[in-house]
């Protein structure tokens, strides 16, 4: 049985049993999170696709990316952030583990669907919310879980969507050619 502060905590490591000055976050920060966006300046987000190689499915039956909760730091607000979801399968508007598959809503959608009795293959979803963008002014950390507090190590790619006003941080430089081939 967890002590009666368990709900208080994120995230909780196989040690949740043990005295609370023993305890410690499993994932007390994002920083080992799938970055989708590090912008610096003003501006607002509007969407995001994100694809992933569930290759845990192949190994760990049942391996369910969508857990992963999804974060939105804004204007360098500390942990925990406001905007904390509970993971991919909430953010992209599908609930219990996309169980039909592909599927496509006016802003959001399921465009590319592996296994969806066992989660495994490559999938590929969309969000759009530009009626309800988030809005920041001098700094925007989007980013996921790996997985329920980072515990798997699929291929995550991504594309943000997002309006920002001059001036702003300068992006970095795009990879080598040969460097971005698959």
């Amino acid at each position: 049985m967890l002590e009666s502060r368990a709900h208080d905590a994120p995230a909780w490591t196989s040690r949740a049993t043990r005295p609370a000055a023993e305890q410690e976050l499993l994932n007390p920060s994002d920083a080992e999170n799938y970055l989708i966006l590090d912008a610096r300046g003003r501006g607002h987000y509007v969407g995001t696709v994100l694809s992933v190689a569930n290759v845990h499915a192949l190994a760990q039956p049942r391996a369910w990316f969508g857990e992963g909760d999804d974060m939105f730091v804004v204007d360098g607000e500390r942990w925990p952030p406001r905007l904390h979801g509970t993971g991919p399968e909430d953010y992209f508007c599908a609930a219990w583990g996309f169980p039909s598959g592909t599927y496509a809503g006016p802003c959001h959608d399921v465009s590319l669907a592996g296994d969806a009795a066992d989660w495994a293959g490559r999938w590929s979803l969309y969000r759009f919310h530009v009626e309800d963008a988030i809005r920041f002014t001098t700094w925007l950390r989007v980013s996921v879980e790996r997985g329920h507090a980072n515990n798997q190590s699929n291929d995550y790619a991504s594309v943000a969507y997002w309006y920002q006003t001059e001036p702003h941080a300068p992006f970095p430089p795009l990879a080598p050619r040969d460097a971005r081939l698959p």
